[in-house]
């Protein structure tokens, strides 16, 4: 029996590339920005809904730079556009670092939002298309997945400087960690990272634009639905997220039973990813995408079974099942850009449906939360919620009909 011998290829350096720059970049770095609320807010003496604005400018600018991506990457090259994004980052940091006022740290989130843009998600997909071939999903899981691990990290490190009684202001030391973390990638990035694998044979086509071959029959919609369900992916997703540890409160769980579905549903959600990409690979991204959907169907039902806080066990499934539906706005999401749209138009469609992601995530907790306000009750928004993902799980069957029979055809036809 004859065993593949493992050749070492300059794809692994790129995969662990990838891993460092989701790892320090999105997650230890940016994957715990509410720690900073509290130090922030009490050490310059202003009111936390102020501060929560640097929220809307980060969101703001990372979904305007998202649009962008694409023809960034097309015009500079993957290294120049990651380059730019880490500086940008590092800068970002050290205006936060020394600002006396909200203002600075407006412009802070501003510049942070831009250079986020472009190194998480849309980034480190576009690194794995263009490198490897075999298994897209489950390095793209692998790489993701790091986020989780990066941000139980920084809450593990930074937590303590930013809560410490002696220094009101130790949130400036983790900003100016952070900018050391973020040079020291750029430096790894400029030495390791080849400019361009290949270089592109024509301009990428504009966002929309789909599988020929795979695709043909299908229409301009199909654009148009994909943006808007990655748009409800993320409003949805982020808005349970957001609100289930004040329902599992109003129902009387402890802090401790709370943090303890908290731990585990950050650790799940680190496995998810891995799992989801690489079951896309066996399955395709259509089945796996409905296993995500019916996930959140299912932890919405656990979550509105919690009555009190023997209701334990019911909540760790809820965490399970949330988990393993939250990569619909991360893994999921150049999976099944892959799988509609032309290898071309990658990078354009990805920046523009990271974009419509990053709105819906903006909206989820302030629609979710106001609902709360008027009804008294997250219920009935549970509720809804549940009838929207189920018309989503729908709408993505009949496509993965379509794209089933349009494939049948061409292959009669040769």
């Amino acid at each position: 029996m004859s065993h593949k011998k493992f050749v070492f290829e300059y794809k692994w350096v790129v995969l662990a590339l990838s891993f460092l720059l989701v790892l320090f970049c999105a997650g230890f770095c940016c994957g715990n920005r509410a720690l900073y609320l509290s130090a922030i807010t009490e050490a310059l003496g202003v009111k936390r809904s102020l501060y929560a604005l640097t929220d809307t400018f980060y969101n703001l600018s990372t979904a305007i730079a998202s649009l962008f991506f694409g023809a960034l990457v097309y015009r500079f090259g993957s290294k120049i556009v990651i380059l730019v994004g880490i500086c940008t980052t590092a800068i970002a940091f050290f205006i936060s670092s020394v600002s006396q006022g909200l203002a600075g740290f407006y412009v802070g989130n501003i510049l942070l939002g831009l250079g986020v843009s472009f190194l998480s998600t849309s980034t480190a997909s576009t690194l794995i298309k263009q490198y490897f071939t075999d298994s897209r999903g489950k390095y793209t899981g692998l790489v993701l997945a790091a986020n989780g691990i990066g941000s139980a990290l920084s809450a593990q490190v930074y937590s303590p400087l930013l809560n410490d009684p002696a220094d009101p202001f130790s949130y400036r030391t983790v900003y100016r960690i952070s900018v050391c973390i973020m040079l020291a990638l750029g430096v790894l990035f400029f030495l390791f990272l080849k400019k361009q694998p290949t270089a592109p044979a024509q301009a990428p086509k504009a966002p929309g634009a789909k599988r020929e071959k795979k695709n043909s029959g299908l229409k301009n919609t199909t654009f148009l639905f994909a943006s808007a369900t990655f748009f409800a992916f993320a409003m949805l997703i982020q808005s349970i997220y957001g609100t289930y540890a004040a329902y599992m409160k109003d129902v009387g769980m402890g802090t401790a039973q709370i943090v303890t579905v908290a731990s585990i549903l950050t650790l799940s959600f680190a496995a998810a990813k891995i799992l989801v990409g690489a079951l896309s690979d066996r399955w395709g991204i259509f089945p796996v995408l409905t296993m995500c959907q019916l996930s959140f169907v299912l932890a919405l039902g656990m979550l509105m079974y919690l009555r009190s806080a023997a209701c334990l066990p019911v909540a760790i499934l809820f965490s399970v099942l949330l988990a393993i539906s939250m990569p619909l706005q991360t893994v999921c999401l150049p999976l099944i850009t892959g799988a509609l749209f032309s290898e071309d138009a990658f990078e354009a469609n990805l920046g523009f449906f990271s974009a419509a992601a990053c709105l819906g995530a903006a909206l989820g907790s302030p629609v979710i939360n106001l609902c709360y306000d008027t009804l008294g009750s997250y219920v009935p928004v549970f509720i809804l919620w549940f009838a929207v993902m189920a018309l989503i799980a729908l709408g993505y069957r009949k496509l993965s009909r379509k794209q089933k029979q349009n494939t049948h055809n061409e292959v009669t036809v040769r």
